[in-house]
């Protein structure tokens, strides 16, 4: 199976937008089980840094996934440094 093109990490962001006007922003059970917890953050720390945060590194392919890993780094609502991770 060929990879699909990766995005620009314009393009990249506005489709992270797109998701989170229609309330489409899906957790993984790591992120939400593992990653949150141990991070004592929340679902609104990760939207907010996926809505405010910026893509500052190219796309990396996850094998796993088969798909692209685009990075959104940012802040959570405590103002600490966070990165939201996205896969298209």
């Amino acid at each position: 199976m060929a990879r699909p093109p990766q995005l620009s990490p314009e393009d990249a962001k506005k489709k992270i937008l797109l998701k989170l006007k229609k309330g489409k922003i899906e957790f993984s059970f790591h992120c939400r089980y593992k990653s949150m917890p141990k991070r004592n953050i929340d679902e609104t720390d990760v939207l907010n840094v996926l809505e405010t945060g910026e893509i500052k590194r190219i796309p990396e392919w996850s094998e796993e996934h088969q798909n692209w890993k685009y990075r959104v780094e940012g802040f959570d609502l405590d103002d600490d440094s966070l990165t939201a991770i996205r896969l298209f």
